[in-house]
């Protein structure tokens, strides 16, 4: 194919049975090589850490795979705490962790995923109750939860991007390789995830008097803030922060 000649993959062997016969300006299946595209090119003859994949097959088939892989974590933890005869506080803790690990070792070719993560999400929550009078009892309540995910890929030079292969487009420096790019009836090029850290976190409070049986709540509020930003050359992420009140 490389060669212009297209005619073993057209082939009935190679389409169900089927002859194929492509438009112009293929003549009888065949081509000249001078036509192809620099990048498209570039990327088939890539023999670098991870080459495009080769075979002897006449119809072009290559068998390959991506690497699965998972670690999950749940950890819980609690405290509870008698600070007086009229007070006593409590703590709750739930974390959860998600770590994908880099497949670039496993990896043998430029059609798998080189993408990896490691994600962590807690929950945490503060509780006061203290006895006032007997027919008063205030309770105080805090919980905050956060999540966080760092996205990472191939380092620059690893491999190469669309701007090495000679597209005319803006490679951004987190885009270390070939992304987004899929072929019908043929193979797909992605990278998994991109390089980036999303963070988001979200606090609650609330303060209740109970009186005499009658529960007063006196302020409630939640909101979201992050101390991060975040680069997608794919996605727009937005850090989102609210407010909201209640009495």
């Amino acid at each position: 194919m490389l060669a212009g000649d297209w005619t073993a993959v057209t082939s009935p062997a190679c389409n169900v049975g089927k002859q194929i016969n492509l438009r112009l300006p293929f003549v009888d299946n065949k081509i000249n090589p001078a036509m192809y595209s620099k990048p498209a090119l570039f990327v088939v003859n890539y023999r670098g850490a991870k080459p495009f994949p080769t075979t002897d097959n006449p119809c072009g088939e290559i068998t390959y795979g991506n690497r699965t892989a998972e670690n999950d974590g749940i950890y819980v933890g609690k405290i509870d705490y008698q600070q007086s005869a009229k007070h006593s506080l409590f703590g709750r803790v739930l974390l959860t962790s998600a770590v994908v690990p880099n497949p670039w070792d496993y990896n043998t070719n430029l059609l798998q995923d080189t993408g990896y993560r490691s994600g962590l999400a807690g929950s945490y929550t503060l509780g006061s109750t203290y006895l006032v009078s007997s027919n008063v009892i205030q309770a105080f309540r805090l919980s905050v939860n956060r999540t966080a995910n760092r996205y990472s890929n191939v380092t620059p030079g690893q491999l190469f991007n669309w701007c090495d292969a000679g597209v005319k487009i803006y490679c951004a420096p987190e885009v270390t390789r070939p992304i987004m790019n899929t072929i019908v009836g043929g193979f797909n090029l992605t990278s998994g995830f991109l390089t980036g850290f999303v963070e988001a976190i979200r606090c609650r409070s609330e303060s209740v008097w109970d009186m005499a049986g009658k529960a007063i709540s006196l302020h409630t509020s939640a909101l979201t803030n992050s101390s991060s930003t975040v680069r997608q050359p794919v996605w727009d992420w937005r850090i989102l922060c609210w407010e909201d009140r209640a009495s």
